[in-house]
């Protein structure tokens, strides 16, 4: 079962800080800095494929570097199941990903900075039929200036670096920005349940925000079916208000 979030996490803050961005619904919440998650298991398969599994670290981000830098015969391939984490770890891991050509396929979920940084980015991008993706904001969503400004300063310039870089980034993989944040301007006609994050169709993803190259593998992408006791919390999101880039 998944557990949700882990949220996205804001640049240069303390890890125990957690900013909100599920739907801009949350406010700043601490988390228990006691806990400590086993290391992200992160290895090359055999074959063509680097995996890595966990939420994004940068332990994990950095083994990925070195096993593709050493390898002799360079992998084609990342497959990743993660629940996301820290967005600066997400742009770094999807600037790799962009940079070497990489295509990515998400195995069991792909949530948050992974959505929105690491599937984006790929080459060609690969959904097994119960894969499930989830975005749940970005750097331009709305409510994000008073939980910074609560920062003070420094706050104000974490959240500036944030959003530049996240600007650069969809520039250049030439992905439409709006994917982040789009499912928090249309209004919510499910219960309070619905509250976690939002999807969109591949026909969506494809026509309104530039995604190409999705390969449903193995079947169709289904996972609203195959996995129901998930669907509550991510709703499907219909692009109604865009027009195609």
């Amino acid at each position: 079962m998944i557990a949700f979030p882990p949220i996205m996490r804001p640049p240069l803050q303390s890890p125990c800080l957690l900013i909100g961005l599920v739907l801009g619904i949350f406010t700043l919440m601490i988390a228990a800095c006691a806990a400590h998650r086993a290391p992200v298991p992160v290895f090359w398969d055999g074959t063509d494929a680097l995996v890595y599994r966990g939420t994004l670290s940068k332990a994990a981000n950095e083994r990925v570097f070195q096993l593709y830098k050493k390898a002799r015969f360079k992998p084609h391939l990342l497959k990743i199941t993660s629940d996301g984490g820290d967005v600066v770890l997400g742009m770094d891991l999807g600037d790799w990903v962009f940079q070497n050509h990489l295509d990515v396929e998400i195995v069991d979920r792909c949530l948050s900075s992974c959505a929105n940084y690491v599937f984006t980015a790929a080459k060609v991008k690969y959904l097994n039929p119960d894969a499930i993706l989830m975005w749940h904001g970005g750097a331009h969503q709305q409510n994000l200036e008073k939980q910074y400004q609560a920062l003070g300063p420094a706050g104000m310039a974490s959240w500036d670096a944030w959003k530049r870089r996240e600007d650069a980034f969809f520039l250049k993989i030439g992905v439409r920005q709006t994917i982040t944040t789009y499912g928090q301007t249309v209004a919510d006609p499910g219960p309070a349940q619905y509250s976690m994050g939002y999807d969109y169709s591949i026909a969506d993803l494809e026509k309104f925000f530039g995604i190409a190259n999705i390969v449903e593998k193995g079947g169709a992408w289904r996972w609203r079916e195959l996995r129901p006791e998930i669907v509550s919390p991510i709703r499907r999101v219909a692009v109604a208000t865009l027009t195609p880039p």
